[in-house]
């Protein structure tokens, strides 16, 4: 036999050997034997209910279902409670545990008008041994409801047959009509024909042994499956009958060696990045970091120049292991929609033929799908700059209620295919309050981020401009100084004057002038409009001058004229 060795594959080979005796040699039921759930019958409602009936709404999966469901018989109820459970033992741990089996499977028990008593020997929450996630729920239920209704269909003979050829019931499988749901279909052949067909659900990785050992295909076949039994055949002398396909060592044995690792960099801790960025207190990443896992999103506000978007990125390529493809960067802006960030359909790229529109993913969907692949243990980080120049109620649509609830899925507006925020997915956005007002932002996304403050007269804002110019230009300290008396005079810290203006390597009294001159006396003139005479206060000269008597540090009185 084929299967996954192990003990904890037991209860879930024991939990299709008892769905493939009573629910497709028979009409029984897994959790109440005796019981005649899987019959033509009830499959036919369901049939009539799930598929004929679906719901293209924007509601989760589960909520639709629930409405699917609602004043069915008893039996029609668990038999989607046990369709379920069937299509868990293709769902591995890493798209659900085996609590939440337990617990999808509780309700929509749930739902029924009459209490059904579990059998406890029957184990609900075996582990799978896929790698489909519930994202793919809808698809492979309808997929198990199909297959169900044409099994359902044939004579008594008909289906032993299929039961004694595996190829035969590949046959009948590959008939049934599909969407998207090709991993459940591939485990589906294992469970029910587990000594031919192999424990693999995903395409792709047949595709690759194959590849890897063409050269036992000794007659040829076009049929991936068939290719895979004759190099199994050929590797049992070496590997023994029981031996994993698709272990590490049998792929190694063909793949070529591969090159010398370039040496490791040294790992950079939060510690270190909170000193190369000059934040105090140092632990204000770890506070950040910890607010990110709380909620998975955070807001950066404050006036502009203060930092926000560079420790965005900084810290984004900190949490993604310093691994390109997974942070990235979307600024929105007025025009920008939903169409930009999620989906939408868009002209064809040339190449693709003569006009027409196709579905394009956003940057939000990308990152989305590649953040689910990885698995929780890699973080990945989404960063939306500027993010209250846009139109939020349009840009995010039915995304509030993803940032909110993690763990659920929904239906997209342009899609029928369910889609969730994977929980190792960060999202990180950056506010500048001179634009807007962080108390403008509705209820509802307050509610959904963490805000973290950027403010030059609050840590870690306060004294980064003097902690910086310390270390890189000390004899140019006396910059800090003057800033810090020109946002006391302004008086208006969410539009105050923010310290990177002037964070600059090479920065000397003739550049500090030049920047002073071009770019923070026009941004203080909109502050003031309509009140030139207040313009004087913000001469440089001046300030140096107020801030030398001051504190003794404004710099030296030969200025560059």
């Amino acid at each position: 036999m084929l299967r996954r060795q192990g003990d904890k594959y037991k209860p879930l080979y024991s939990a299709a050997d008892a769905w493939v005796e009573v629910a497709l040699e028979s009409d029984g039921s897994l959790f109440t034997p005796g019981a005649e759930i899987w019959s033509q019958r009830w499959i036919e409602e369901i049939h009539r209910r799930f598929v004929e009936g679906a719901d293209e709404g924007s509601d989760a999966f589960w909520t639709k279902l629930e409405r699917q469901l609602e004043g069915a018989e008893p039996a029609v109820v668990q038999l989607m409670a046990e369709m379920l459970f069937v299509h868990f033992l293709a769902v591995g741990r890493r798209g659900m545990r085996r609590r939440t089996k337990r617990e999808r499977v509780g309700r929509v028990l749930s739902w029924s008008s009459a209490p059904v008593d579990v059998s406890p020997d029957f184990e609900t929450g075996v582990n799978g041994f896929g790698y489909l996630t519930t994202r793919n729920s809808f698809y492979a239920i309808r997929l198990l409801i199909r297959f169900a209704r044409r099994w359902k269909a044939r004579s008594d003979e008909d289906r032993r047959y299929l039961l004694d050829d595996p190829w035969g019931f590949k046959e009948m499988l590959w008939e049934v009509p599909i969407d998207s749901a090709y991993m459940q279909r591939e485990v589906l052949l294992h469970l029910v024909h587990t000594d031919t067909f192999e424990p693999i659900s995903m395409w792709e990785e047949k595709q690759k042994i194959a590849r890897l050992y063409t050269d036992l295909v000794t007659t040829p076949s076009d049929d991936l499956d068939r290719q895979l039994a004759q190099i199994r055949e050929a590797l049992t002398p070496k590997y023994g009958p029981n031996f994993n396909l698709w272990d590490g060592k049998v792929l190694k044995d063909r793949e070529p060696d591969p090159p010398p690792a370039p040496p490791e960099p040294d790992v950079e801790t939060r510690a270190d990045l909170a000193k190369r960025l000059f934040m105090d207190p140092p632990d204000y990443l770890d506070r950040i970091v910890g607010l990110l896992e709380h909620r998975r999103q955070v807001i950066f506000y404050g006036p502009p120049g203060t930092g926000k978007t560079y420790v965005a990125r900084e810290l984004a390529a900190h949490l993604a292991g310093h691994e390109k493809d997974r942070f990235d960067l979307v600024q929105l802006h007025p025009s920008y929609a939903y169409e930009d960030f999620v989906e939408g359909y868009r002209p064809a790229p040339a190449g693709e033929g003569m006009g027409g529109f196709g579905l394009r993913e956003g940057p939000l969907k990308r990152i989305a799908r590649r953040a689910e692949k990885a698995g929780d243990e890699e973080k990945f980080v989404l960063i939306i700059d500027e993010i209250n120049r846009g139109n939020l109620s349009k840009v995010l649509g039915e995304l509030y209620f993803l940032l909110e609830y993690r763990k659920e899925e929904i239906t997209l507006q342009y899609s029928d295919k369910g889609f969730s925020l994977p929980p190792n997915l960060l999202i990180i956005g950056t506010m500048n309050t001179a634009d807007r007002s962080i108390a403008l932002v509705d209820s509802a996304l307050r509610r959904r981020f963490h805000f973290v403050p950027f403010f030059p007269d609050e840590p870690p804002i306060k004294g980064l401009l003097a902690s910086w110019l310390k270390a890189k230009n000390p004899e140019m300290a006396w910059v800090a100084s003057v800033l810090d008396l020109a946002n006391e005079k302004l008086g208006r810290r969410h539009t105050a004057i923010g310290p990177s203006h002037f964070m600059h390597e090479n920065l000397d009294g003739e550049w500090a002038k030049l920047i002073w001159e071009h770019s923070v006396l026009p941004y203080i003139e909109e502050q003031f409009f309509g009140e030139g005479d207040r313009l004087a206060e913000f001469d440089l000269d001046r300030l140096r001058r107020e801030a030398k008597a001051a504190d003794g540090r404004g710099g030296q009185d030969d200025d560059p004229e």
